[in-house]
């Protein structure tokens, strides 16, 4: 008897997801406080602040989609 595949994704995937969505996270924080501790000029500053607010919604993106992944595929 042949299976046909199913789009649910793995346990493993999904860990790897929550984990480098947690990553970004962090690293998007520390790049905004690194930008404000460090940098002076106000153009400067606010060009890394961006940067580290867009890796922060990557993230975000990547950890509410890695929980939305199971209950998707029950359906």
């Amino acid at each position: 008897m042949l299976v046909a595949p199913t789009n649910r994704l793995c346990c493993n995937q999904l860990g790897t997801m929550r984990l480098a969505g947690l990553l970004l996270l962090s690293a998007g924080w520390a790049i905004v406080l690194a930008a404000f501790l460090m940098l002076g000029a106000v153009a400067a500053r606010a060009a890394f602040v961006a940067a580290g607010v867009a890796i922060e919604l990557l993230g975000l993106g990547l950890v509410a989609r890695s929980h939305l992944s199971p209950r998707e595929a029950k359906r």
